[in-house]
């Protein structure tokens, strides 16, 4: 099985290269390590040094030399998330009454 042991930032390659897509929601993109399958069929080990925040763009590097893009799939808003914040209190800054 192939591993990818390093990650490179969006923009900072060329996502044409990608030889595969793996989409994960946000709570999936916080990982050190894991096996995962690319949309393509491409199955690996993400195993890094220490637990990454991996975003939307990003590129695994695979030992044999390949990239596989990072793609954030679009999560829908928890429920009740709107009404908590309606009715959490007003923060007053420091100082002001």
């Amino acid at each position: 099985m192939q591993r990818a042991r390093a990650v490179k930032a969006a923009g900072a390659w060329d996502a044409a290269e990608a030889i595969d897509c793996v989409t994960l929601d946000a709570h999936e993109r916080h990982r050190r390590r894991i096996v995962l399958n690319g949309e393509r069929g491409t199955t690996f080990l993400l195993d890094l040094p220490h637990a990454a925040a991996l975003r939307d763009g990003d590129g695994l590097l695979l030992d044999g030399g390949g990239i596989v893009r990072v793609a954030g799939r679009a999560e829908r808003p928890r429920a009740g998330a709107a009404r908590l914040a309606y009715r959490q209190p007003a923060r007053r800054r420091a100082g002001r009454r």
